[in-house]
């Protein structure tokens, strides 16, 4: 499926679409999409919020930080809890007291996920290839 027709359906009027739309943005890994996925973040529906929120946290070369932190501050926690978890997985220094802050959040789910992206942030990044996992023993 092209690019253009997942931005397309990032527009449909189903919601369930634009979720499945998001998801396949952050999969995509396309830079391009960044601008489109920061749009979608004012989508009326938290399912779509927070889909979104996750897609642009799997697109390390789109600069949406500034906007993610903006959006740590959504009335839904499951928005909240995967803005968060975005900006974990981009390791961003500039959430640090934001996330910090939102350890506080009333919804246990959403301080855990702030907790989780300050240790992503704190953890450098593995360098070098990565080891093999070990082949499961054949012997039965």
């Amino acid at each position: 499926m092209s690019l253009a027709v997942i931005i397309t359906a990032l527009r449909d009027a189903n919601w369930r679409v634009r979720v499945e739309a998001a998801a396949a943005l952050g999969r995509s890994g396309a830079a391009t999409a960044g601008p489109v996925l920061e749009a979608a973040l004012a989508d009326p529906y938290w399912q779509v919020r927070a889909e979104v929120a996750i897609a642009l946290g799997r697109l390390p070369a789109v600069n949406a930080v500034a906007t993610l932190i903006d959006w740590l501050n959504d009335e839904s926690p499951y928005v909240r809890g995967a803005v968060a978890t975005a900006l974990g997985n981009l390791r961003a220094p500039a959430a640090r007291a934001p996330l910090q802050a939102l350890t506080g959040d009333p919804h246990p789910e959403v301080q855990h996920s702030a907790a989780r992206a300050l240790a992503a942030i704190e953890t450098p990044e593995p360098t070098g290839p990565r080891r093999p996992s070990a082949a499961p023993d054949q012997r039965r």
